[in-house]
């Protein structure tokens, strides 16, 4: 599977670009998050990642749009997956959902976290914080709560027969697993959370799911490996590499170098990372930068070839 990221981009200049994307050898394209969003502007990539519920439609396209260009895509062999965000809520005051975010959510209280910031670098050590905190401030959804868990059932469920072909779940380490277990103070449920086997596994058969988890111990990846493919930058050599989808560099890495700063690095560079890591793992995912056409480049059409044809040898 070689994964297209095209964040930011418009469902309808997707489609312009099937031809070229399937040419360059990707069978999947990642989009934007199709939820809606707090704000109507696009200067900003984060805006795409403060939801404000679960249903489908935002400036970069509508439902319709979204059912179009999964049935053109499909003529080239590709699959759409939208990125899809269920850990938090847009803000408004700190910590508090924005005023767009749809009643049914605001209006119940068990669906939300701990208004508790998950501050500092340190913090992201702690289980219980990553999993029970807000993160920056922005509201935190409650996954243990089962009225939460079948909204976000249903949202999906309308995706796939929207003709998705599978779902980019975001910020991955925060979802609490079912073999998290808290002692103590820290124990507010008598029983683990089922968000993972109850909502996930169960689409395991009827769509693609991979699962961004950074920056976390191998015993924590092999656990949500367990629910879908991990996506991640960092290299688990000794592990099974058909679990992972690898990259090079993701969208969060070239804004956040540091703050106000894109990356140094050349986007050469990236694609010469890129291609080291479509030769080691099966499943890889490229980062289509801003106002960039590198990702037609000839080394990742030429590096996506070769492998299909070792993997077809092979059988």
């Amino acid at each position: 599977m070689r994964i297209l990221q095209c964040l930011n981009w418009d469902l309808n200049a997707i489609s312009k670009h099937l031809e070229e994307i399937a040419e360059q050898g990707f069978d999947m394209i990642q989009i934007t998050p199709v939820q809606p969003l707090k704000e109507e502007g696009k200067e900003h990539w984060w805006l795409c990642y403060q939801p404000c519920g679960f249903h489908i439609g935002n400036q970069y396209g509508s439902k319709e749009d979204l059912i179009s260009l999964c049935q053109k895509a499909s003529l080239y062999g590709i699959g759409i997956i939208p990125d899809v965000v269920f850990t938090h809520m847009a803000q408004g005051e700190k910590m508090q959902p924005h005023k767009k975010v749809e009643e049914r959510l605001v209006n119940n209280s068990f669906v939300w976290r701990e208004k508790k910031n998950l501050e500092g670098v340190l913090d992201y050590d702690d289980r219980y914080k990553v999993t029970h905190y807000c993160a920056g401030n922005l509201p935190g959804l409650n996954l243990y709560n089962w009225d939460l868990q079948d909204m976000i059932a249903n949202f999906l469920e309308e995706l796939i027969q929207c003709g998705v072909a599978g779902f980019r779940i975001d910020s991955g380490k925060s979802i609490p697993l079912p073999t998290d277990y808290f002692s103590g103070d820290h124990r507010p449920y008598e029983y683990p959370c089922d968000f993972l086997p109850r909502v996930i596994e169960k689409l395991r058969h009827r769509a693609v799911v991979y699962i961004e988890v950074l920056n976390v111990s191998p015993e924590l990846i092999e656990q949500y490996a367990n629910y879908g493919l991990v996506l991640t930058e960092m290299n688990y050599t000794h592990m099974d590499s058909k679990k992972f989808v690898a990259f090079a560099e993701s969208h969060d890495q070239y804004f956040n170098w540091r703050p106000n700063v894109i990356s140094p690095l050349h986007e050469k560079e990236i694609t010469n990372m890129y291609v080291g890591k479509a030769r080691h793992y099966e499943n890889t995912l490229y980062y289509a930068r801003p106002y960039s056409d590198e990702w037609k480049s000839m080394e990742i059409k030429d590096v996506h070839r070769e492998e299909k044809e070792k993997r077809l040898l092979r059988r």
